[in-house]
């Protein structure tokens, strides 16, 4: 008889949350697309990403951005930050670094401020 292993954690009540770089089409840096599955994003927003990713110090814990929510994933939240350049130009631009490796300028909403 093969073992069974029960988890007592409720798997959708653990985060789940992965900031990754957009994938950018080099002749039109307006379509944007997810890295992890390939998939367009379309419909932008301030999704929230920790301050640990960003280049200045903020006093919380999470900031907005310009970017996108991948809705093609099921079981983690994919957060793309969108390339500065598209964002809009009231929109503050920091450097982020993403999984260690990846640096880009993302852009944050006027109202964010640093410590």
């Amino acid at each position: 008889m093969a073992g069974v292993t029960i988890s007592q954690s409720n798997p959708q009540a653990l985060p789940r949350v992965a900031v990754v770089a957009p994938d950018v089409e080099v002749y039109d840096t307006l379509a944007v697309y997810c890295p992890l599955c390939g998939q367009a994003l379309e419909e932008w927003g301030t999704p929230r990403v920790p301050t640990t990713l960003l280049a200045p110090t903020f006093e919380a814990d999470e900031v907005p951005v310009f970017g996108y929510r991948c809705p093609h994933h099921r079981r983690e939240d994919v957060i793309v930050p969108a390339p500065a350049v598209i964002a809009p130009e009231s929109y503050r631009r920091v450097e982020a670094t993403l999984d260690g490796v990846d640096e880009l300028t993302v852009a944050l909403p006027p109202v964010i401020d640093d410590e």
